[in-house]
């Protein structure tokens, strides 16, 4: 028999594999001493992971802050444009009606000229804003 034959024998075989199981496994099930080692790689790069991750979290604080704030003042910007805008519309409806009340109440217009009228208008409108800077008589 050659030197090589032996080791290809089933119970060789075997020998070798109980072998190996003993000095990669120690006594434990193979099955779960790959487990626990899985599960003890997964448990300390996990807490490397974590670690990197907060640190850089930390790192970037500045950057997230500072985009926070530019966001703010943007969507502050935003909504006062809206609610001017808004204002203005309900502003503009309002000074339709006043103008429309104004006709119908002095729709005798021998009264008034045209110009009167609109003067008129103009006056109410100007009260209506603040204090008035320049009266039309």
């Amino acid at each position: 028999m050659a030197f090589f034959e032996q080791f290809t024998k089933e119970e060789k075989l075997d020998e070798f594999m109980q072998a190996a199981q003993t000095e990669f496994f120690g006594n434990e099930d193979p099955e779960t001493a790959i487990q626990n080692s899985l599960n003890q790689m997964a448990q300390s790069s996990g807490e490397t992971v974590q670690e990197i991750f907060h640190a850089q979290v930390e790192a970037d604080m500045g950057k997230y802050t500072a985009a926070l704030d530019e966001q703010r003042q943007i969507l502050a910007m935003n909504l006062e444009e809206r609610l001017n805008a808004m204002v203005d519309d309900h502003y503009e409806e309002l000074l339709d009606q006043h103008a429309s009340i104004l006709k119908e109440k002095f729709k005798d217009r021998s009264q008034f000229s045209e110009e009167q009228l609109g003067r008129m208008i103009y006056n109410m409108d100007e009260a209506v804003q603040g204090p008035p800077e320049k009266v039309l008589y």
